[in-house]
């Protein structure tokens, strides 16, 4: 036949964090969707997915609220280390989060620039593995921040030409 025998695919991703209001009511909602599988977050903090970069499957979904974020994260940076690499690392944020403190490092082993500023909202596509793909991407805002990716799995590094 001539088809080609490869186990390539794409995952498609959509994170959103933003800040609502209606009338008097103020509202914040966050929420990471893989495939049209949609995970919200419940608490203010930050949510992270992690995605197997080999088959592109959902391995976990966890929140870390602002009293984990504060000081010292160890929780925080625990998780990260524990992740196998090459696992693509989706986050949002919700609420007053915080922005700042020894937390963001893991942004910068993810992939993100080294001392990025952070607004109060967030969204964030790493990878935890020995390269940086090219479509690791942070966006952050005061009222919303939003990102939509189409990836291609398993992720492989690309050589440049």
């Amino acid at each position: 036949s001539g088809e080609l025998s490869t186990n390539e695919h794409f995952i498609e991703i959509r994170l959103k964090s933003y800040k609502t209001r209606f009338f008097h009511i103020k509202d914040e909602i966050a929420y990471t969707e893989i495939n049209r599988k949609t995970f919200y977050q419940s608490e203010d903090g930050i949510q992270m997915t992690v995605v197997d970069g080999y088959t592109g499957d959902v391995t976990d979904n966890i929140e870390f609220r602002n009293s984990i974020l504060q000081g010292i994260p160890a929780q925080v940076e625990n998780y990260v280390a524990n992740i196998k690499n090459s696992s693509i690392v989706l986050i949002t944020s919700k609420g007053k989060f915080i922005t700042k403190g020894q937390w963001t490092r893991i942004l910068e082993t993810l992939g993100a620039d080294n001392g990025v500023k952070l607004k109060d909202q967030l969204t964030f596509v790493g990878f935890k593995g020995s390269f940086k793909p090219i479509w690791v991407k942070l966006f952050t805002d005061e009222e919303a921040a939003k990102i939509h990716l189409v990836l291609p799995v398993p992720v492989t590094k690309m050589m440049k030409l």
